[in-house]
């Protein structure tokens, strides 16, 4: 199989303007081989002291004649909080408006800081920066190589050197004229221009080699001296062997196995653990191994949480808590990561019902009078019970089904209730889940451990989930199945007949949606993707942006905008898709044939088809804002 992506241009490296606290660090033209559109990639490094918040630049298209191609592009980067030193755009595709481009120019047009000053291009080009010099560059002799890095007190590679407006420290670090002290090693750039005096240096490394031999003289006298005393300690050895059998035996063990506790206890596991392994059953030391691998499992996870951690970061975090188990607070700490990982929906809509979370824990659900049985019959009075939720307590989300419908406990267990006749409401025994999901005849859930089960019909495999590790959200869909990894790939398991299942290529995503016929996932950058079944246009979601959510759904696709408002594309034989007057709504669902919007307010909204009054929504109210990760 051919590759995705083929690389057009390469920009030139470490672009710069006099005065711009960023460098261009490198950049390419990208064709996507399966769509044919071109994208530019960046990647920029901060040479500010001041956080970054956001970026805005310039692109120039050319033709591969290098004529340009219509308007130049402006792209912005957000929600950034680059410090000194950090990279950052790399993983940003910018689409370029037209496919024939060969190649580009950029440039910074703007920076935005934490405490919103700008910085504004001038006139400046941006050029490319020359590359640090290495000091054997300068220095062809090894011997004066070493005394420079002796001299100035670091072991460093680079000759400091000066160019525009900045200067190369000797450990490799661009800084800004104004500043006389390295911002990464400290080092004075005049120091760094004293010590560069060949004259010295060669004085300095005679200095030193007089005195290795001096020093080398006098060990070889101490040698010599501890020679005669070693004949004498042979006799002294004898008398003292029943002692050294002693401590050989008793204290050098006890020694030992203090030194591996003062290593665990000063945070370094793995030596500690050697040490212990390395006494067998000594004492309890397997007992002290065994909590050790815990401290350090308790300590890798939450090294995975920096400052501001992302979505997938947290997640990460939470997946690697739940796995040190009941270690002090572990097991605690991944369930209120989870809170923020998951997004856990608080209003589902069903084929024939909708169920919704309110503010207190419980639940609450349409009559579904009328709904149609499992077996194709018609039965009246909610009889398959899927809208019997009225005693649920401590619920933190909701999923509606075909003709079931499941809630996840605050406590990591999960209840259930509706058609039994495919085994897709046996959960009782289910705990450790953070998030849950119900398709037509199945239902999935997603454990703490970032691990997958399924109950009900399995006639496509939709339930064969039992080898799925890292994922972070879950969507069941009529039958097959979704999972959302932490890295931000994708993976899908059950029918394929309409390539809903074919995610493999997915990158960046952070949410997904299985309907009936296709799947959609969006991306950070609030672009949708979607795979499968083309009826009625439901997948053709390429070109909306501005995405927090989506939801998909027998032959429609539904989107919530950033702003409050929704759009939906596909089947609308029943209305399901008459959403654009909607406003301030902050979740979105839908169902086989109707859509169920949440306000900001609490209060519901639905439209399509209420022949099963499930759309009969008008009145509920204190209905709880689903927390979406970040």
């Amino acid at each position: 199989m051919s590759e995705r992506f083929s690389r057009l241009f390469t920009l030139p490296s470490s672009l710069y303007a006099a005065g711009a606290p960023v460098t261009i660090s490198a950049g390419a033209l990208l064709k996507d081989n399966q769509s044919g559109n071109i994208y530019a990639q960046l990647k920029f490094n901060s040479i500010s002291n001041q956080r970054i918040k956001a970026l805005h630049i310039i692109i120039t298209p050319f033709d591969t004649a290098g004529q340009t191609l219509g308007d130049m592009i402006e792209y912005q980067y957000l929600d950034l909080n680059a410090e000194r030193g950090a990279e950052f755009g790399q993983k940003v595709p910018i689409p370029m408006s037209d496919n024939r481009t060969r190649s580009f120019s950029v440039a910074v047009d703007e920076v935005i800081f934490q405490d919103n000053s700008k910085w504004r291009i001038s006139n400046e080009a941006w050029e490319s920066l020359p590359a640090p010099v290495s000091l054997a560059d300068v220095y062809t002799d090894w011997n004066i190589q070493q005394q420079f890095q002796i001299d100035i007190g670091k072991n460093v590679r680079y000759f400091p050197t000066e160019h525009k407006d900045l200067w190369y420290c000797a450990c490799g670090t661009l800084n800004h004229a104004e500043e006389t002290a390295c911002a990464k090693c400290g080092l004075e750039l005049n120091s760094l221009l004293a010590a560069n005096q060949p004259e010295l240096l060669q004085a300095h490394y005679e200095q030193r080699k007089v005195e290795e031999e001096a020093a080398a003289e006098k060990q070889a006298q101490q040698a010599k001296k501890r020679k005669k005393l070693a004949a004498i300690a042979v006799s002294i050895m004898i008398a003292v062997a029943a002692i050294s059998i002693f401590s050989v035996k008793v204290l050098i063990p006890n020694h030992k196995y203090n030194q591996a506790l003062a290593m665990i206890e000063n945070g370094e596991y793995g030596a500690g653990i050697e040490a212990l392994e390395a006494m067998g059953d000594y004492k309890d030391a397997p007992e002290q191994i065994a909590e050790a691998q815990r401290m350090e499992n308790y300590a890798n996870a939450e090294a995975l949480l920096d400052e501001t951690p992302t979505r997938a970061e947290i997640a990460k975090a939470a997946i690697a808590f739940a796995k040190v188990g009941d270690y002090k607070d572990a097991r605690e700490r991944s369930l209120a990561l989870w809170d923020a990982a998951a997004v856990r929906e608080t209003i589902s809509s069903g084929e024939y019902h909708t169920v919704a979370l309110k503010t207190d824990g419980t639940a609450i659900a349409t009559d579904a009078k009328g709904s149609p049985h499992s077996n194709g019959q018609v039965a009246y009075d909610n009889d398959p019970e899927q809208c019997n939720v009225s005693g649920w307590t401590d619920i933190v989300a909701t999923s509606a089904g075909r003709f079931h419908t499941v809630g996840l406990k605050v406590d990591g267990t999960v209840v259930a209730v509706g058609d039994v006749s495919e085994g897709q409401c046996s959960v009782s025994n289910w705990t450790d889940i953070v998030a849950v999901s119900a398709g037509g005849f199945h239902t999935v859930g997603l454990k703490a451990d970032g691990t997958v089960v399924a109950v009900g019909n399995n006639q496509f495999s939709q339930c064969n989930v039992s080898g799925w590790t890292d994922i972070v959200a879950i969507s069941a869909g009529g039958f097959h199945t979704v999972g959302l990894k932490a890295d931000g790939t994708v993976v899908a398991v059950g029918y394929d007949g309409d390539w809903q299942c074919r995610v493999d290529g997915w990158t960046n995503i952070v949410a997904v949606s299985a309907g009936y016929f296709h799947t959609v996932g969006f991306k950070a950058n609030g672009t949708v993707v979607a795979v499968g079944g083309s009826y009625f246009g439901a997948s053709d979601v390429s070109g909306w942006t501005d995405i927090v959510a989506v939801s998909a759904n027998g032959n429609y696709t539904v989107g919530l905008k950033s702003d409050g408002t929704v759009v939906a594309i596909g089947g609308n034989s029943r209305g399901q898709c008459n959403v654009d007057k909607w406003t301030d709504i902050v979740a979105v669902s839908a169902g086989y044939y109707h859509t169920v919007g949440l306000k900001a307010d609490g209060t519901v909204v639905a439209v399509g088809n209420n022949e099963f009054s499930q759309c009969d929504v008008s009145e509920w109210t204190d209905i709880r804002v689903p927390e979406r990760g970040k």
